[in-house]
């Protein structure tokens, strides 16, 4: 039996057992496939299911799994290097969220290794660093775009009350946004601040345009009645609709010469 075979028949089991809320038999399942750890997606399903379980111990184990694979790559390859961003990104989340600041931090710096500009890795790194190395988060802090005086924070954390009594932020008008902002709150157009002058140019209305052959805007209302329904129709005798068609005849064959 070819791995592929095995690997999809235990995706299907674990499948199954899910569907019957067999969370047990399906972790166990999913446990079973080999190199497993390389597979984004089973490990995503296997941290759900032990969270749910509330396993988080296996959880962070499939975690560092997963990580030490892709760290044993090449570097160079570009699939192997994203992957292992998003893990390093997950399990510092995950790590935070358990309250195990130390772990988190050093799941954050080794995430900014691979990608140093992401302001969001760097402000959770800060926050975990705020629970366990107070210097070490105003250090990182600093290269945050906005400055964040820890020391400040720290003791709004402590106060409620003064967190309370703070002043709510000002909006900062963006620069070079000329069009009209809505209301977070109504969701509607804001009033201009300033009084709109009255000299202000109203836009010229356009002239209602007419097809051919109307006169005065009062289209014929049978139009669209085909020809020899309309109450103005009058048959033609033979000698005139003879007329009529060597009329036609001569006028085609102008505009063919032509």
């Amino acid at each position: 039996v070819s791995t592929q075979s095995t690997w999809g028949a235990q995706l299907a089991l674990a499948q199954i057992q899910l569907a019957a809320n067999q969370i047990p038999a399906a972790i166990q399942s999913l446990s079973e496939i080999q190199n497993s750890e390389q597979h984004l997606g089973v490990v995503a399903t296997r941290i759900s299911l032990y969270t749910k379980t509330n396993q988080l111990d296996l959880a962070l184990k499939a975690f560092d799994s997963a990580i030490a694979h892709y760290t044993k790559q090449p570097s160079n390859t570009k699939q192997s290097k994203d992957r292992l961003a998003i893990l390093l990104k997950e399990a510092a989340a995950f790590k935070l969220r358990q309250k195990q600041y130390q772990e988190a931090a050093k799941t954050y710096k080794q995430a900014l290794e691979i990608n140093p500009s992401n302001n969001g890795l760097l402000s959770g790194l800060v926050i975990a660093l705020s629970k366990c190395d107070m210097d070490s988060a105003e250090t990182y802090a600093a290269k945050l775009p906005v400055t964040i005086d820890m020391k400040r924070v720290q003791q709004l954390l402590d106060d409620p009350e003064a967190l309370e009594e703070m002043p709510p932020p000002k909006e900062q008008p963006t620069p070079g946004n000329k069009k009209d902002k809505k209301d977070q709150n109504t969701g509607k157009k804001r009033k201009p601040t300033q009084d709109v002058s009255e000299t202000q140019k109203k836009k010229k209305k356009r002239k209602q345009r007419h097809p051919a052959k109307v006169m005065d805007g009062n289209p014929d209302p049978e139009r669209w009645v085909r020809w020899k329904d309309r109450s103005t129709y009058k048959k033609l005798g033979k000698k005139q609709l003879k007329k009529k068609q060597a009329e036609k005849k001569a006028a085609a064959a102008s505009a063919a010469k032509n």
